[in-house]
């Protein structure tokens, strides 16, 4: 599956925007329509906010495998996670074979181009004042809630242009829908990955439809 980072170029009302900090924050997601009898849903997962880099990570896969969390993030192999440079638009997430280091990389994904329109409608999350954007690429829509008195730019796994953190976001047609649940002004630190081999996402691909499925982090 091939994966798109969506910077966007907006129509919007003027904000100031906040000096980037650093905070943690604690999403959850739920299914966007109810369906009987299923009781499936995804764990939480954390975005984690040093200036103008962030880490979003599920804290239940260093839990599977019982590990303890280390310091800074970004410093070692965690499946299921992203780090963004979201000024110079760009991501790092780990893949490959499960059992063999010299199969680990990191997948750099660079960002495409699309249009946000920010609205007037407004809602609380967490106590925070947010505003409803809906941003579209040829590939995707995105529908959020963000807020400026949050870091600029800051959307889990991914890098936006928006005037504010998001807080609650979903994806045309996802199953889907994640929002915040706890946010905290404290963050433990971050540092770019660079642990093992950088490849593109199309040489990933190439290299995961060569080998065999059971071992592999996607």
């Amino acid at each position: 599956m091939q994966r798109f980072i969506f910077i966007f170029s907006f129509i919007a009302i003027p904000f100031l925007g906040k000096a980037q900090e650093r905070f943690t924050i604690t999403y959850k997601s739920k299914r966007v329509k109810y369906e009987k009898n299923v009781t499936y849903s995804l764990s939480p997962f954390e975005m984690v906010i040093n200036d103008s880099v962030s880490y979003t990570y599920n804290p239940g896969v260093m839990k599977a495998k019982k590990r303890a969390m280390k310091a800074p993030l970004g410093s070692f192999f965690l499946s299921k996670s992203t780090f963004v440079d979201i000024k110079n638009c760009y991501t790092l997430s780990p893949g490959g074979h499960q059992k063999k280091v010299d199969e680990q990389y990191l997948i750099i994904d660079s960002c495409t181009t699309g249009t946000w329109e920010i609205t007037d409608s407004t809602k609380p999350i967490l106590g925070y004042q947010c505003y409803f954007a809906i941003g579209r690429s040829k590939e995707d829509t995105f529908y959020v809630w963000f807020t400026p008195d949050l870091p600029k730019g800051a959307m889990p796994y991914t890098p936006t242009t928006l005037p504010g953190t998001v807080l609650e976001y979903w994806l045309q047609d996802s199953e889907f829908i994640s929002t915040a649940k706890e946010i905290k002004a404290e963050a433990v630190d971050i540092i770019e990955p660079n642990y093992c081999q950088r490849i593109t996402r199309k040489e990933y691909v190439k290299w995961r439809e060569s080998i065999t499925y059971r071992y592999i982090y996607f």
